[in-house]
């Protein structure tokens, strides 16, 4: 239950209309700069018709110092 594509679909699974994780190094057990630094390139998603899994209309992911 702790890895953050889990947390994302089990929110969209539930109907939440969107999820923001928020980054607490020492309960992540790695520091911001492992979520900053790993998402450097575009992401992508199927479209709704490709993919009829619930999805979120809205998802990110802070630093608790933001």
């Amino acid at each position: 239950y702790g890895r953050w594509t889990y947390k994302y679909e089990e929110a969209a699974r539930q109907g939440a209309a969107a999820l923001f994780i928020v980054h607490e190094t020492p309960g992540a057990g790695y520091p911001w700069s492992v979520v900053q630094n790993g998402w450097t390139g575009p992401q992508y998603a199927l479209p709704a018709s490709e993919d009829p899994a619930p999805r979120l209309e809205a998802a990110g992911w802070l630093s608790e110092e933001a």
